[in-house]
């Protein structure tokens, strides 16, 4: 075997490993995600946001709400807290177009994930 195939195979190897490990971390699921319900709605009418954080035991909160208009912040325990929080929010108003979920963690960095909102007025 001549060393310049050998150092090839080698640089190809490496390529491969740092390419499967990429793919490996881009496909990891994320600290946080959110689902709007309704995503389009009239001025007035209420809307459900459920926020999904991962267990870590530095999570210490989860706020979720709409950029402009209401906020709710729940405590979480590290691996004791809940997966899954939800709240509605009533009676929200026409100016509204971005919901938001994160998580607070134990030194008072953020995670946050966004969606927009389609608040029609009348």
């Amino acid at each position: 075997m001549r060393v310049g195939s050998t150092a090839a195979i080698l640089v190809s190897a490496l390529a491969l490993t740092l390419a499967l490990s990429w793919l490996a971390l881009a496909g990891r699921p994320a600290l946080v995600s959110i689902r709007v319900l309704p995503a389009v709605l009239m001025a007035g009418q209420s809307l459900t946001i459920t926020c999904r954080v991962e267990l870590h035991t530095r999570h210490r909160a989860v706020r979720l709400g709409l950029v402009g208009y209401a906020e709710s912040q729940r405590p979480l325990d590290g691996l004791h807290g809940p997966l899954t929080t939800e709240r509605l929010f009533s009676h929200v108003p026409c100016d509204v177009d971005t919901a938001y979920c994160s998580v607070v963690r134990d030194d008072g960095s953020l995670e946050m994930v966004r969606a927009t909102v389609l608040v029609a007025c009348e």
